[in-house]
């Protein structure tokens, strides 16, 4: 590629900073569930991603792009400070955040340089997002939800030895309808944990020290938002930080205890290895592809991570390194219940019915049509989304984080099962990108691939 084609643009940071801000109002409509205003605004988030890839080639607009990318910004943490401030349990928390936020842009570029300057205001920014969140979960004991029983039922019976996929559901009468009838018999979903081995692992240190899983998923979210500041530190990336830790979807993830956090952390690893630590690349990339089901669909992407030596070679030697991690890390725990882990992790995944309440493209042509449309259209999607990334996009790691931001906002947006967990990935991987943007392209020292 020539060097035009792999040099970040202010565009990349407008768009995308417009786009995870407009996500994020999405979900707070009907609290991540389909409304027509909401499927309204993924409308405007998918148009905004492909403007940014189309118009990254175009220099002389550049300049309004640079001026209006603070702007947007600032905007945008305005407007997820206030819905913070009403929505937080811990209203000083978020003082402190935007405090932080406010002495990031007041000081000048050289402080900000600092290294202790920019740690203190890291640190403050990140706990208050820690002390929100954990009064979050407090505020919300023992929620009456799918995702948080597997997790404490799976992570106890681990503890006693036992394997979590041999484990059933007592679901609610009004829920059942959510699970495949195949798996249901006499009120009883037959089903145990439905996640990847490490995502449980991911969440056992929470359950030991505090008795809720939830908690490691709050430390995923702060460990993420640390290697968003510092894979390239600069008033941006701590700006496009804020936005992350502020988003509205951040507290009903964190008290829910979905699996995404962990999601988004093991994204941040990786495209925090392509800017720091080439050598730790394809074992990040490795375990993000192992953390959850869909997640393998984030290597097909890697071709816009800038590698020494850029050949098809070595690109097949990192995705083969990824690969075999991720396989050494569920391999294990497959063998020891094997039907019950194709049966809970694989099986289910195909058979779970189509949710009407989704935020999909999918939903909407139901009402429109009256008929159940196929869940083919999302893997459909990915394809079509990697193919115009690859085509228009930078090969840096804002690239890449754009590219998969914008391949799972379009595989949910045409899935049957499209949630606030799942965009809040896509909100992650958006904000890594803002926060990469007009990162250096050249080639890391380290091989990638040794």
């Amino acid at each position: 590629m020539t060097e035009r084609d792999n040099s970040d643009r202010a565009v990349t940071t407008l768009c995308f900073a417009a786009a995870a801000i407009l996500l994020g109002v999405a979900l707070s409509l009907n609290g991540g569930f389909y409304s027509d205003r909401a499927i309204l605004l993924v409308t405007v988030v998918c148009l905004l991603c492909i403007t940014a890839v189309l118009l990254r080639k175009v220099r002389r607009e550049g300049a309004g792009f640079q001026r209006l990318a603070p702007v947007v910004l600032i905007a945008g943490l305005g407007y997820q400070g206030y819905r913070l401030f009403l929505d937080a349990p811990s209203r000083w928390a978020v003082l402190v955040m935007l405090g932080s936020v406010a002495a990031v842009m007041v000081l000048k570029t050289q402080t900000l340089k600092i290294w202790w300057v920019s740690l203190a205001l890291v640190i403050a920014l990140v706990t208050a997002h820690c002390l929100i969140g954990a009064a979050a979960i407090r505020s919300l004991a023992n929620p009456n939800f799918d995702v948080y029983w597997f997790h404490q039922h799976s992570l106890e019976a681990l503890m006693n030895g036992v394997n979590p996929h041999t484990l059933t559901v007592e679901a609610r009468p009004s829920d059942l309808a959510k699970y495949p009838a195949s798996y249901v018999r006499d009120g009883v979903v037959h089903i145990g944990f439905p996640y990847p081995p490490l995502s449980l692992f991911l969440a056992l240190p929470g359950y030991l020290i505090a008795g809720d899983y939830r908690y490691s998923g709050l430390a995923a979210t702060a460990l993420a938002g640390g290697l968003m500041v510092f894979a390239r530190r600069s008033r941006a990336s701590f700006l496009a930080t804020a936005l992350f830790l502020s988003t509205p979807a951040m507290i009903p993830m964190v008290r829910m205890g979905w699996t995404e956090p962990f999601v988004v952390l093991l994204f941040g690893l990786t495209v925090f290895s392509a800017c720091r630590a080439p050598r730790l690349l394809p074992w990040a990339l490795g375990l993000l592809i192992a953390v959850k089901q869909y997640a393998i669909f984030a290597a097909l992407s890697v071709f816009l991570l800038p590698i020494e030596r850029n050949t098809l070679k070595n690109y097949a030697v990192l995705i083969g390194k990824a690969l075999a991690l991720a396989i050494a890390v569920t391999l294990p725990w497959m063998l020891w219940n094997v039907s019950g882990f194709l049966n809970d992790v694989v099986r289910f995944q195909f058979l779970v019915p189509f949710r009407w309440d989704a935020l999909s493209y999918l939903v909407w042509l139901g009402y429109k049509t009256g008929a159940e449309p196929p869940a083919l259209f999302g893997f459909i999607a990915v394809p079509l989304a990697v193919a115009l990334m690859l085509w228009r996009g930078a090969r840096t790691p804002a690239g890449y984080a754009a590219s998969v931001a914008f391949t799972f906002l379009a595989f949910f947006a045409f899935n049957k099962l499209a949630f606030i967990n799942y965009y809040f990935f896509v909100i992650g991987a958006m904000c890594f990108a803002v926060a990469l943007a007009g990162e250096s392209n050249s080639i890391p020292q380290e091989s990638t691939t040794q």
